[in-house]
């Protein structure tokens, strides 16, 4: 049985960087959040992309009260359902800060919240 964790201020989570012969682009997975997925052009790009769906997915879970599991250690991950011989797989660890994540969120909803009194007040 998976082990659960609580709501942090940081996660770190394994990510898989797929690299795929022939292609420019790198793909990102999450192992442990199924549905967590990403992609980048480079692996800046890739790293700056997977932290963006990884503070998305997990703030969801969050919000939904879904229970969020405990990242693997990497030693035990198990990436076999994911190799394929045309592409390389490399093990990359992902850090998100919730806390600026979510009051991102509360701000952009309190900014279109405003947008729509505004419009509703000129209409």
């Amino acid at each position: 049985m998976k082990e659960m964790c609580t709501v942090q201020d940081r996660y770190v989570y394994p990510a898989l960087f797929a690299y795929e012969g022939g292609r420019a682009e790198i793909g990102v997975v999450f192992p442990d959040l199924p549905g967590c997925t990403s992609q980048g052009v480079d692996e800046q790009d890739a790293l700056r992309m997977g932290r963006e769906a990884l503070s998305l997915h997990l703030w969801a879970m969050e919000r939904d009260g879904d229970e969020i599991p405990a990242p693997t250690p990497i030693d035990k991950l198990d990436v076999s359902y994911y190799e394929d011989p045309n592409v390389r797989l490399v093990v990359v660890l992902v850090d998100v800060w919730m806390a600026l994540f979510r009051e991102e969120v509360n701000n952009k909803r309190v900014v279109q919240k405003a947008k729509n009194l505004f419009a509703s007040v000129r209409a």
